[in-house]
């Protein structure tokens, strides 16, 4: 086996990104989805929490009043930008 790697990554997200992610992150831990993709080891779900911590700060969103909102306008803006390449 490979020596795991500690190194930190950087990763560059727009906001949209940042929004969707969180919100499918958090669909995923919640069990939401039926049909989701099914964590298959306690070491997804710990890489999903973590990924969930580092995105929370972005989301100023999380607790306003039009989050829904706004999360369908990112989901619309990223499914845009895919069709336009």
């Amino acid at each position: 086996m490979p020596p795991r790697r500690r190194r930190r990554r950087k990763v560059r997200l727009t906001h949209d990104e940042v929004l969707v992610l969180f919100e499918l992150v958090h669909r995923w831990q919640d069990g939401l989805r039926p049909d989701a993709v099914a964590v298959a080891h306690p070491g997804e779900a710990e890489a999903l929490r973590r990924l969930a911590a580092v995105l929370a700060p972005e989301v100023d969103e999380v607790f306003g009043a039009h989050y829904a909102e706004s999360v369908e306008a990112a989901r619309t803006a990223l499914a845009e930008s895919a069709r336009g390449r």
